[in-house]
């Protein structure tokens, strides 16, 4: 990984040899994550390119970045919408809510 120092400006975005990065907006000189591709997202969600378009034209995707005219997504934000997408049932239109730790389904009685 090459070792990058992020510049004064923030929410900054580079081209480092073939990767695209991201600089947070916290200023650290910390290294910063890679940014995916198109492909390289579409390849996770195995889901076509197409697909992936389409739903980034309705809203219906993971968040996207713009570099320049690229279309780039953060690793974080691919992650959260997957776990946005979970369902326990087929029949669910939307997550299921986080139960508190120790709660169960089960009612005696």
């Amino acid at each position: 990984m090459v070792e990058l120092l992020v510049p004064k400006k923030k929410n900054t975005i580079a081209k480092v040899g073939y990767d695209v990065v991201s600089f947070s907006e916290s200023g650290s000189s910390r290294p910063v994550e890679r940014l995916l591709t198109v492909q390289e997202v579409a390849a996770l969600l195995r889901c076509s390119v197409s697909s992936l378009n389409k739903w980034r034209l309705t809203g219906q995707g993971p968040a996207f970045v713009y570099v320049g005219h690229r279309v780039r997504y953060r690793p974080g934000a691919v992650a959260g919408y997957v776990a946005e997408q979970t369902r326990i049932s087929t029949s669910a239109t939307s997550a299921p809510e986080e139960k508190p730790t120790g709660i169960s389904n089960y009612h005696s009685g």
